[in-house]
């Protein structure tokens, strides 16, 4: 079924206006940097050559199994240059010029975005796009590695540049130095094919997914922390939104991101080449694009699990109802609906004394929970990290409450109101039991109970 969610109405929830495009050419092999707007142009083929139908758009929406078609055949040099690709059963002359009369748009130029850009310059993707508004810091070259000590200071979009031209001459590579919100993703992204994810951070996937399902573009997303990583492939039309697997966005922050949580710096090269590898078969059309399930990778299990998901047609952005989230949406992605702790039940340690036997839901992270255990006596306590729920996590919460109370907690508060608010949703398809969030979270506990302590969680 075709997403409902169509780029008017986009514009609209969004209060945008139009987005405007400029007319200026780029020549195939340079480096063409652009502020909100992406220069229309199609790189090397100004010669009175008509393109065909994009990848992501032949017919008005992707095809599964489709490629780009090319406008010529390869040259003696793209031939040597890519002859490995050449032989390959379902890629051959027909995929390579697919790659080369691509046009992919990278979303951040850090530890995900690296491995993108690098290896779909080598693979000869003729335009890349990349999006980021950051300089380069030294923390940086643990694991974004198409920078180097020389660039500390340099903004990323040109890092990112100048590496993919070194190593591929025959690449544009377009450059924007903008912060992607709904406005700029509605400037840039029509100019582009296939769309990729390498923000890591919510509000940024959250816009893009939304702008994606309305232009019908192919998303590739990924998502990193520690020693694990995620990744997907969102095809509007053809299976799940990244809304239909998490439907709600967290704020910024209350994951913790890898300059709290840390991170392997292998671990994006390993996420982000798997990005890549789905772009190349979106765009040449060999193999089966990842785009019913969540993929998960475990680094110090090596191990690799598909978590299969389709489509649910109540999702507020590609669903069969009304999109009620985009009510209100501020141009990061989140809806006023989505963050206020005061929509739902609020109790202080002290009422969560009296009650009897509650079910206590700690959402926090494994090693938030290993530093700063629930106090004992709040009732029986399970840990379900917010960042990994499921649409079967609250259901089962639900049921293994046994009509019990639920109090959801947090370290301050907000991950708890936002779990409360899923459970909330969940029990009133049926009688539930009393659901509520701990107010203020452990902090606020710990300031009641330790009045010289002030150290937040």
């Amino acid at each position: 079924m075709e997403p409902r969610l169509d780029e008017h109405r986009l514009r609209g929830l969004h209060q945008l206006g139009s987005p405007g495009r400029a007319g200026q050419t780029s020549a195939l092999g340079g480096v063409v940097r652009a502020g909100h707007r992406v220069n229309s142009f199609v790189g090397g083929h100004r010669l009175g050559v008509t393109l065909a139908p994009r990848p992501a758009r032949a017919g008005g929406s992707y095809r599964e199994g489709t490629s780009v078609a090319s406008s010529r055949p390869l040259d003696p040099g793209e031939r040597l240059r890519y002859a490995r690709h050449l032989t390959l059963p379902g890629v051959g002359e027909a995929g390579q010029r697919a790659l080369r009369d691509a046009r992919v748009l990278v979303v951040g130029a850090g530890g995900l975005g690296a491995p993108v850009v690098s290896y779909l310059s080598a693979a000869g993707v003729g335009v890349i796009g990349v999006v980021d508004d950051d300089v380069v810091e030294r923390s940086n070259l643990q694991r974004q590695v198409i920078h180097t000590e020389a660039g500390v200071g340099e903004a990323k979009v040109s890092s990112a540049a100048r590496f993919a031209s070194q190593l591929n001459s025959g690449v544009t590579i377009m450059e924007h130095r903008v912060r992607l919100d709904a406005r700029t993703a509605l400037e840039i992204l029509p100019e582009y094919d296939v769309v990729v994810d390498g923000s890591d951070n919510f509000s940024t996937r959250y816009v893009l997914n939304d702008v994606c399902v309305a232009l019908r573009l192919p998303l590739v997303w990924a998502s990193i922390s520690q020693f694990s990583g995620q990744f997907g492939v969102v095809v509007p039309g053809l299976g799940p939104c990244y809304r239909c697997v998490f439907p709600r966005p967290l704020a910024d922050g209350e994951v913790p991101d890898c300059a709290v949580g840390g991170v392997l710096g292998v671990l994006p090269g390993v996420v982000g080449t798997m990005e890549a590898v789905e772009v190349i078969k979106l765009v040449t059309g060999v193999g089966e694009v990842a785009r019913d399930g969540v993929w998960l990778y475990d680094a110090l299990s090596t191990t690799l699990t598909r978590l299969p998901l389709a489509r649910d047609v109540e999702c507020v952005v590609c669903g069969d109802g009304d999109q009620r989230l985009f009510d209100g949406l501020d141009g990061t992605g989140r809806g006023s609906d989505v963050t206020e702790a005061g929509q739902v039940p609020q109790v202080d340690a002290a009422q969560l004394a009296e009650l009897d036997d509650p079910l206590v839901v700690d959402v926090r992270e494994h090693t938030e929970v290993a530093a700063r255990p629930v106090p004992a006596g709040w009732g029986e306590v399970v840990v379900r990290p917010l960042s990994t729920w499921e649409p079967s996590t609250a259901p089962e919460l639900l049921t293994a409450a046994q009509g019990r109370a639920v109090v959801t907690v947090c370290a301050a508060g907000s991950r708890s109101a936002r779990a409360a608010r899923v459970l909330l949703d969940e029990s009133r398809e049926q009688t539930g039991p009393r659901i509520m969030s701990l107010a203020g979270g452990l902090a606020a506990w710990k300031e009641q109970a330790e009045p010289r302590a002030r150290e937040l969680d």
